[in-house]
């Protein structure tokens, strides 16, 4: 089956461009902001800084920055991407593909039909030459245990018998409560 994309549509590429563009953002500014934090937590530590100007702070300068940085770089990475890649540059993108597409016939683009086959299940290769199926064994029915011998009735069993022929419920009033 042959299909040709005509037109894409600006919004639908849009909002997907968008989403996609600021979580990746996010992620990229997250990293930045950690290799900024890290590297301001060296720096304070290898330069000096008298305690007079600082005091005892368990902070100094250059470690604030670096905490500002992991907090403020994913969101404005994010949002830089979000904006600029996401919307502007998906939008000029797809209106120039709309563009160029009217003019030219679009990209064609091939479909098959039916099963594809899998591409990370294990296949066992067929052989060259074809085998007869392995002869079939007549099945059997399979052979049935024998049966539990009777056992053997003596004075005690029968005196059970009797003892449960005696027993009667003992009567009961409407409603199930007993007398």
């Amino acid at each position: 089956m042959h299909y040709r994309l005509r037109r894409i549509g600006v919004w639908s590429a849009v909002k997907i461009s968008f989403l996609i563009n600021g979580l990746l953002g996010v992620c990229v500014g997250f990293v930045a902001g950690l290799f900024m934090f890290l590297f301001s937590a060296l720096m304070s530590r290898l330069t000096y800084l008298p305690s007079d100007v600082y005091g005892d702070m368990a902070f100094s300068s250059p470690m604030i920055g670096g905490v500002a940085a992991l907090v403020l770089l994913p969101l404005f990475y994010g949002f830089l991407l979000a904006v600029v890649n996401g919307i502007i540059l998906t939008a000029i993108a797809v209106w120039l593909y709309n563009l160029f597409a009217r003019a030219l016939g679009g990209v064609e683009l091939e479909f098959e039909e039916g099963r594809v086959p899998v591409v990370y299940k294990k296949t066992t290769p067929k052989p060259a030459v074809p085998q007869a199926p392995p002869p079939q064994q007549p099945e059997s029915p399979p052979e049935s245990p024998p049966p539990p011998p009777e056992p053997e009735e003596s004075d005690e069993t029968e005196k059970k018998k009797d003892d449960d022929d005696k027993y009667k419920p003992p009567p009961t009033s409407e409603g199930g409560v007993d007398v």
